[in-house]
């Protein structure tokens, strides 16, 4: 006999659960980790890429912020050959894609 998968767990009865999404959402809140996040979609990069796209900040601050966003699971490093590669985790790609959303909607102002 087959047992019933358990339903997921509801945000409207876990105020952990509800901490926990809050913590994740809330990495999206500086607009530089929107930024590498959504430059992220298109494929991995190495934190010399990224500095070039991003130049008015500094490598120091892209690293900042890329550990941020690793450490929350929105981002992972992936070694390639002899060079790091930062690239979206399937999270990271499902955030990006909100945010997309909301600013084709208009819904950011």
């Amino acid at each position: 006999r087959k047992s019933e998968p358990l339903p997921p767990p509801t945000l409207e009865g876990d105020k952990e659960l509800c901490r926990r999404v809050a913590a994740l959402v809330s990495q999206l809140a500086d607009p530089t980790r929107v930024q590498i996040a959504a430059i992220l979609a298109g494929g991995p990069m190495n934190l010399g890429e990224l500095a070039r796209l991003l130049a008015e900040k500094s490598q120091a601050t892209i690293s900042h912020h890329t550990t941020r966003l690793r450490l929350t699971g929105l981002i992972e490093l992936r070694k390639i050959g002899t060079s790091n590669f930062y690239e979206l985790t399937d999270l990271g790609r499902l955030l990006v894609g909100i945010a997309r959303t909301l600013a084709a909607k208009g819904s950011v102002q």
